[in-house]
């Protein structure tokens, strides 16, 4: 359930890495109604870094220690993208319905990412 849960969440930040690594594809985000990153070199390393981050949640049900790591690591990241997200939108800065379907999306993903770090998972992971 873990493994399947953090493998899921490795799908979804190889998808945001590969829709930042596009920054420079105005037709893209206007499609989508996002905001376009300026300059998008920024976005652009951000999507490289999810993509490296994706890599660690896909493997990371392999090894507990590694399991509570990365699982920390991506609840501080959600929890954190959560609260910039809905600042940025409620101060009306950005606008957009996939933006604000990312604030509930993070946040529940920080929460049960914040539980797996927090207990123990050894038993609970199946084998490769």
């Amino acid at each position: 359930m873990i493994a399947a849960y953090l493998r899921a969440r490795a799908l979804l930040d190889v998808a945001l890495g590969v829709l930042l690594l596009a920054a420079t594809w105005d037709g893209l985000y206007d499609a989508l109604g996002l905001p376009l990153p300026r300059p998008e070199l920024y976005a652009q390393i951000a999507g490289a870094a999810l993509l490296g981050f994706a890599y660690l949640l896909w493997i990371a049900p392999r090894n507990d220690s590694l399991t509570h790591a990365v699982a920390l690591a991506a609840a501080i990241g959600n929890a954190l993208s959560a609260v910039i997200l809905l600042v940025w939108l409620v101060r009306g800065d950005v606008d957009g319905f996939l933006l604000w379907l990312f604030v509930p999306v993070c946040a529940v993903s920080a929460t049960i990412e914040g539980a797996i770090a927090s207990r123990r998972v050894a038993m609970l992971v199946p084998g490769d």
